[in-house]
């Protein structure tokens, strides 16, 4: 299973998150001329009630390495 972009889904077609995405980087664009924006963003998954940060690389080496 690809990404929407992979399977080419309409923009109409996509999940929450992706939607979301680009609700907060459209709007960013919009108002870059009357504010300095900074964006940051976590995406945690919970499993078996352990948190996990999606989106720090040594989760993947962790991961790879058996560990």
């Amino acid at each position: 299973m690809g990404s929407g972009y992979t399977n080419h889904l309409a923009g109409d077609q996509f999940g929450i998150i992706p939607r979301v995405i680009d609700l907060i980087f459209s709007e960013k664009e919009k108002r870059k001329h009357k504010n300095d924006i900074v964006v940051k963003c976590s995406f945690l998954e919970i499993y078996k009630e352990e948190l996990f940060d999606l989106l720090d690389p040594s989760i993947m080496s962790k991961v790879m390495a058996g560990g």
